[in-house]
């Protein structure tokens, strides 16, 4: 069997990183975050690529460019290393240019501005208080 050399998605390792930089949570993104993430914006199924995507974890941990601040092994919460978060802007170029492509009819849609709908004036405590006397 020979293996596809074409990948239409990035390196595990790229996702994985993204995925966590762009979740961006203050005690770190969970593994079920990091995985929803991956399957919404890259062309990969979720069930497949989990196995990659814990490995990367345990093998990235172990390196020291993420650290793990809950649970122990490929689970608990995850983020980004000191040393990583000076890489992050080339993960976003290659980011960017992958994904750049197939948005052409969306923003065509768009150009309108939305609409607002006007809101309700609300009365105020003593026009309520009022208002309940007189009956």
């Amino acid at each position: 069997m020979a293996a596809n050399s074409t990948n239409k998605h990035p390196k595990v390792s790229e996702m994985v990183l993204l995925s966590i930089a762009m979740l961006n949570d203050r005690n770190g993104s969970s593994v079920q975050a990091i995985k929803k993430y991956i399957s919404s914006n890259f062309n990969v199924e979720g069930k497949k690529i989990s196995v990659y995507i814990k490995r990367y974890l345990l093998m990235a941990v172990a390196s020291g460019t993420i650290i793990q601040t809950k649970g122990k092994g490929a689970a608990g919460s995850f983020r980004l290393g000191g040393g990583m978060k000076l890489k992050m802007s080339e993960l976003l170029s290659k980011f960017h240019e992958h994904k750049a492509v197939p948005s052409t009819s969306n923003k065509e849609q768009s150009d309108s501005p939305p609409t607002k709908k006007g809101k309700k004036p609300k009365k105020n405590k003593t026009e309520l208080k009022a208002t309940s006397r007189a009956i």
